[in-house]
């Protein structure tokens, strides 16, 4: 689980290859194919659903569309369309990816808020080791 810093497609090919999952943001310029379609960018992808489209997850507090998508040299990801707000604008919108496609939308959620759970604990891991 890592924020949008880290997903680039070196990255994710290396966690495919090793058969590792993931769970991530991307940006909203990130190119993917959806329906077949020419690459569009998540950002015109989220905006093909209406808001009335969107599930609110009480769980998380946000509204959720997730959908699979196609990262061209990457392959099939499931993108969570995360709205804060009913009537979020873009710049409220996030998008997040994983390659567990059987994963419920508001899972997908769930467990990348807890990627600070991840890091923190790895950090005091390793500097317990030293």
């Amino acid at each position: 689980m890592f924020d949008t810093w880290y997903t680039s497609k070196a990255m994710l090919t290396t966690l495919n290859n090793y058969g590792y999952p993931y769970v991530c943001m991307i940006k909203n310029n990130r190119k993917v194919m959806y329906n077949n379609r020419i690459k569009l960018d998540v950002k015109t992808i989220s905006l093909l659903f209406n808001k009335k489209q969107f599930r609110y997850y009480s769980g998380t507090g946000f509204y959720i569309k997730a959908i699979e998508v196609t990262i061209p040299g990457i392959g099939k990801v499931k993108l969570a369309i995360v709205k804060n707000g009913y009537n979020a604008t873009i710049q409220n919108t996030k998008f997040i990816i994983t390659n567990i496609l059987d994963t419920p939308a508001q899972e997908i959620v769930k467990k990348y808020l807890n990627r600070i759970f991840i890091f923190y604990f790895s950090a005091n891991t390793t500097d317990k080791k030293r």
